[in-house]
């Protein structure tokens, strides 16, 4: 039997290692900015155990991921679906 390779989003997280954003378990979107950027606070698994402090971080706009990528050559139309994800 072989394995299959799973491409998850994540956060590689200081201290806290991986954190994939399609479990909700570890992690709450505390405030969307203006600009469309999510701010999340990423919880560490062992809180209820030892005392450590969450992690505070944002991602980009998608309209300057996009921008972004137009840069770099991309065809910004091959990512049209990118809206529609969350």
């Amino acid at each position: 039997m072989g394995s299959e390779m799973c491409i998850r989003d994540r956060y590689n997280i200081p201290k806290l290692g991986k954190n994939y954003i399609a479990n909700w378990q570890h992690h709450d979107v505390i405030m969307i900015s203006s600009k469309g950027e999510r701010y999340y606070e990423f919880h560490p698994w062992e809180k209820y155990i030892t005392p450590v402090d969450t992690f505070i971080d944002k991602d980009i706009p998608i309209y300057e991921f996009l921008m972004d990528l137009k840069e770099r050559g991309e065809n910004i139309n091959d990512y049209k679906t990118i809206w529609y994800y969350y």
